[in-house]
């Protein structure tokens, strides 16, 4: 298998070894050789002897590594206090370790593998506790938060209609109610992770049903209140807010509800309200415009460890296994 510039490829863990999904995903990134892919736990016996054929590597949580995994599980759960119904930490840690989610974290955590990717089949709330029990979250980062990438179909030379670049939807999976000091933790986690993802630099909208005061709500100044902080705390960022969506993303539009703005028109960081607009948004945008997305993607986190949607085919695997790889290298 290849990196970049000759280097071997990343290692990216996959917790899910029975999905078929994963499997199949796995197989297509060993054949690729963009990712070495790794696999926790038991796949089907027929099917682990192809995979170790093409190059998948199976981890599970046994021997050394098992132990090693304890330990640090039971170091964590020591220093966060006494632990949860009053369990031993070193009974809680002997249990979590064979958990695939968390062993998978663990060797991101240790530095065996650069990012993990779950979610085909648990919950995102079981992949987020996961990551948090283990990769933990980033130094100076109060939560974790999701983005979604969208990507569009079209022809990027002559003899059809242009593709519309990527855009990153926030936060679409994890806060659900968010406040005007979380949307500027989430705008900031998305910014800095752009390049990666959409292989250029952020333009960051605060998205409302208003566009510069033009209505007088308190949803509304949430986010030019953020928009604000952001500009304030992020001089090197360019963020504009509140803004609609046409006038986020349209320059026509954009020249006339704000003809000054250094992001109106142009924005790829969408910044939503809250959840609920944000999943809603993706979903319909994915469904109605023909839209790729990929993620949630788990923004906020010490290295990355990615989620997906129990809806997600091989392809959607692949794509954010790629993503994940990239943002492992972007760090």
């Amino acid at each position: 298998m290849r990196g970049s510039e000759g280097t071997a490829p990343p290692v990216i863990v996959f917790a899910e070894s029975r999905d078929p999904r994963v499997l199949e995903a796995a197989l297509r990134l060993a054949r690729e050789g963009v990712v070495s892919p790794a696999l926790v736990g038991d796949p089907p016996a027929d099917r682990e002897r192809r995979l170790s054929a093409a190059g998948v590597r199976m981890l599970r949580p046994e021997g050394d590594r098992l132990e090693r995994c304890v330990r640090f599980l039971r170091d964590r759960f020591s220093l966060g206090g006494s632990s949860r119904g009053g369990a031993d930490p070193g009974a809680r840690a002997a249990e979590a370790a064979r958990d695939p989610l968390v062993f998978a974290d663990w060797l991101v955590a240790s530095g065996e593998a650069a990012g993990s990717v779950a979610g085909a089949v648990a919950t995102t709330a079981e992949v987020v506790r996961a990551a948090l029990s283990t990769v933990g979250l980033r130094p100076g980062v109060r939560r974790v938060s999701g983005a979604f990438l969208l990507e569009f179909p079209g022809e990027s030379g002559e003899g059809g209609p242009p593709r519309r670049p990527p855009l990153l939807f926030t936060d679409g999976a994890v806060q659900p109610a968010p406040s005007a000091a979380d949307l500027v933790e989430i705008a900031a986690l998305a910014a800095d992770a752009a390049p990666a993802l959409l292989g250029t630099a952020p333009r960051v909208a605060f998205l409302s049903f208003s566009t510069r005061g033009s209505a007088d709500h308190p949803a509304a100044k949430k986010m030019a209140e953020a928009a604000e902080t952001v500009r304030r705390l992020r001089p090197d960022l360019a963020a504009d807010g509140e803004l609609q969506a046409d006038a986020a993303l349209v320059p026509e539009v954009a020249a006339r509800k704000a003809p000054d703005s250094a992001v109106a028109g142009r924005a790829n960081v969408l910044v939503f309200p809250d959840l609920a607009a944000a999943n809603l948004a993706y979903k319909l945008v994915e469904r109605l415009a023909g839209a790729t997305a990929t993620g949630p993607i788990l923004l906020g986190l010490a290295a990355p460890a990615n989620d997906l949607s129990r809806g997600a085919g091989a392809g959607d695997i692949v794509r954010l296994a790629r993503l994940t790889a990239r943002l492992a290298a972007g760090r």
